[in-house]
């Protein structure tokens, strides 16, 4: 019996599109050229942070918002079907200055947002170093974000992998898809290895792998990988509560210790290479931001490759065939988008529904450009 929607690609995106479509009574199928969640989603630092260092203004802070605030019943209800802890942590973040023009920027961005109704409070460098007692002693004073949390991506993608299975969800790993299957103007199924596999709905959510595969549905859409590489140190005794954010970093605790430091943004193809120059960047930031780090030892680095558009915005919405749909270039905000995206993706395959808000992000604004 064919699946009523087979859905491309295993990430953050993926399997939460599979666990919200699994939850209405479809029957789903999720393909993956790899292992479930071992790309973009595994290598991200969990943070669910839509208001640092913006005024609210952007095409995607909205969505981003709405996203946040779906987030803990998200995390409470794939843990209570898989058993498996996402740790989701509500400290909030504190974005600190360190020199004059960081203290400038905190002087307006802040009260842009608290106009739309979110919580920023500006901190002296005294009640900023009172909030984190890691921080430098050189800083200039903080913003407090108490709403933009963080979770652990990788524990985020075990969790939801066990749920969606507990769901009856079928996983095929190590099956990469070379095309989309048509009839007409209708999509049937995708191809992989040489067979068609065929589904009432085909859901697109292959990260920067995606261009190829929309090509073979006639769509022309680039989305780029933007490598981001990161580390991650013992923090030991050190005591670090919240996520940390400066201009040239962000400094992540874990429950189990350790402190991840990220990112950086390069576009290098498909490079996979951790560099001696990034990890030298990203420790002498995160060093300026809390100098006790410089004590600690270096346990992990890694990258990761982030889906990214002309824009830098998502595309999101029905594709161009009956069908099809697309779940692609979440960029920097895969994991923070994945509660929404699916909730809308499966709106539009269940119920018909597109929301307004949803179809600036469709894949027409590139065609009519």
């Amino acid at each position: 019996m064919k699946p009523d929607a087979i859905v491309v690609g295993g990430g953050v995106i993926g399997c939460s599109i599979a666990l919200r479509l699994a939850k209405a009574g479809l029957k789903v199928t999720v393909l993956e050229r790899g292992r479930i969640g071992r790309e973009a989603s595994w290598a991200a630092a969990g943070m669910l942070a839509p208001q640092s260092e913006t005024t609210g203004e952007e095409a995607i802070f909205d969505l981003s918002v709405r996203s946040r605030a779906l987030y803990r019943g998200f995390v409470d209800e794939v843990r209570s079907i898989s058993g498996i802890d996402p740790e989701y942590r509500g400290e909030g973040m504190l974005c600190v200055a360190l020199n004059d023009e960081d203290a400038s920027s905190f002087a307006v961005w802040p009260s842009a947002q608290r106009r739309l109704g979110l919580s920023a409070e500006t901190l002296s460098a005294d009640d900023t170093r009172r909030l984190e007692s890691s921080v430098a002693d050189s800083s200039l004073g903080g913003v407090f974000l108490p709403n933009d949390h963080q979770l652990d991506s990788r524990k985020l993608m075990d969790s939801l992998a066990a749920a969606i299975g507990k769901l009856g969800v079928e996983v095929v790993e190590g099956n990469e898809v070379s095309e989309i299957v048509r009839e007409g103007n209708k999509v049937t199924g995708v191809s992989s290895a040489g067979e068609c596999l065929h589904a009432g709905a085909v859901i697109v959510a292959t990260g920067c792998w995606s261009s190829r595969l929309l090509s073979t549905a006639e769509l022309e859409i680039d989305v780029i990988p933007a490598r981001g590489q990161m580390l991650a140190v013992d923090g030991g005794g050190l005591r670090m509560e919240r996520v940390l954010h400066s201009r040239r970093v962000y400094v992540v605790p874990r429950r189990d210790g350790r402190i991840l430091i990220g990112a950086t943004l390069e576009y290098e193809g498909y490079s996979r290479k951790v560099t001696a120059g990034a990890m030298n960047r990203l420790l002498s930031a995160a060093i300026e931001l809390a100098p006790a780090i410089a004590g600690c030892e270096v346990v992990e680095t890694w990258c990761g490759l982030r889906p990214d558009t002309p824009d830098h915005l998502p595309v999101i919405g029905p594709g161009p065939l009956e069908n099809l749909f697309i779940a692609t270039g979440h960029f920097r905000n895969g994991i923070l988008l994945a509660p929404l995206t699916a909730e809308v993706i499966t709106g539009m395959i269940v119920k018909g529904a597109i929301p307004d808000e949803i179809r600036p992000f469709g894949w027409e604004r590139f065609t009519s450009a």
